[in-house]
């Protein structure tokens, strides 16, 4: 089984834990899923465009330091989406429409140092 889903409140649709045996997380690998939170392990090293994009109901991304490449848009249209955390030592850069169209997105923290920012 690639993923777990775990059943929560009405609000949040589930959570996922990726398994940590995952080093990549591909191209629309999650697009569109009803989940509320995702757990990303620190075996990911890399996810693609598109990954978490129309997640309507994520309200958190953590990207860990593991992670040294991200393709672009890769939480696109993620309306409930808040948060999101940047981890020590992670990605260098943020890619084209990284967070795109997050209307509620507020809190961004970025431990990791950013070399450019793709604003094409």
């Amino acid at each position: 089984m690639l993923v777990k889903v775990k059943n929560a409140d009405s609000y949040y649709k589930g959570s996922l834990s990726i398994p940590e045996t995952v080093k990549s997380i591909g191209r629309k690998a999650l697009c569109g899923l009803s989940i509320g939170v995702v757990f990303i392990p620190s075996t990911v090293e890399s996810i693609g465009s598109g990954a978490f994009a129309e997640c309507q109901y994520l309200k958190s991304l953590s990207i860990p330091s593991s992670v040294k490449q991200t393709g672009t848009a890769i939480a696109l249209g993620c309306d409930s989406l808040e948060k999101v955390m940047i981890k020590e030592n992670s990605i260098s850069a943020l890619t084209k429409n990284m967070f795109a169209f997050c209307d509620r997105l507020s809190d961004i923290v970025i431990k990791s140092t950013i070399e450019s920012i793709d604003n094409s």
